[in-house]
């Protein structure tokens, strides 16, 4: 299973997050980029723990512990496409059961 750990500070290094994992022993752990939102800046990571048993535990006990001074989210990760849709499948060919909306608009059906 893959855990993200989310709300890390611009310092974090791998060999901190191999310290904070270590009793999990993940398979493979990826450093992501940084996100700036309003100039602060939030540093994330994907930790994949094999087996998923072992991954739940990881998340309940490491979930809200302070890593360099900033407390840290883990939940499961969810990856996602490019534009970050997050919508569910097939959206747009679903079939409305309400009452039509568009009647006024050019892109009603007649």
């Amino acid at each position: 299973m893959d855990l993200y750990v989310g709300n890390l500070t611009e310092d974090v290094t791998a060999t901190d997050l191999d310290v904070l994992f270590l009793s999990f022993r993940p398979m493979r752990l990826r450093l992501g980029g940084s996100l700036n939102l309003g100039g602060k800046v939030m540093r994330y990571a994907v930790a994949t723990v094999i087996p998923d048993r072992l991954a739940l535990r990881a998340q309940q006990q490491l979930h809200g512990r302070s890593l360099r001074g900033r407390t840290i989210t883990v939940r499961e990760y969810f990856a996602r496409n490019p534009s970050n849709e997050r919508r569910g499948r097939q959206h747009r060919v679903r079939p409305w059961h309400g009452e039509e909306r568009r009647c006024n608009e050019r892109r009603a059906v007649p």
